[in-house]
């Protein structure tokens, strides 16, 4: 794991575009740093603790349709859905969510911010090690939603 200090302003796309020209590894923002995982190894059946902050919803003819903020079931069966996809079952899960501003020059958009707590198990080697890598989801990634942190 690497640790590289940040300039106070950089944030949003810009630190996703200097993350991503270092490395193609996961990445986490926490404020004044900037921690880089270094490639990690899993095994089929292991079980795993980690956090996740992910924009949760559906898509609607190409636009961000979020769950109410209450919805946990939703959100709850969105990581479900996603544990499917990316090789991985859900084994605990808690959440908590809110609706954040997003500073863009176009003017303010708010998107859903869901906080996930969960355990796992692993079930398919490669696809969740590119999950663990690459994230889950696409959804506002340039804030550093979508990734794992396990």
């Amino acid at each position: 794991m690497e640790v590289i200090d940040k300039p106070p302003a950089l944030a949003g796309h810009q630190l996703h575009r200097v993350v991503a020209a270092v490395t193609r590894n996961a990445w986490l923002d926490q404020g004044d740093k900037v921690v880089i995982g270094s490639k990690r190894e899993f095994t089929e059946g292991q079980v795993l603790a980690g956090t996740l902050r992910a924009a949760c919803g559906v898509k609607n003819n190409g636009s961000h349709c979020y769950y109410h903020s209450n919805d946990w079931v939703s959100r709850h069966a969105w990581l479900e859905r996603k544990g499917e996809q990316h090789g991985f079952k859900v084994l605990a899960v808690h959440c908590t969510a809110k609706r954040v501003p997003i500073d863009k020059p176009s003017g303010t958009i708010y998107i859903d911010q869901t906080d996930f707590t969960f355990v796992l198990k692993v079930i398919d080697t490669e696809r969740f090690s590119n999950a663990a890598e690459r994230g889950i989801s696409s959804t506002a990634r340039t804030y550093g939603f979508g990734l794992l942190n396990i």
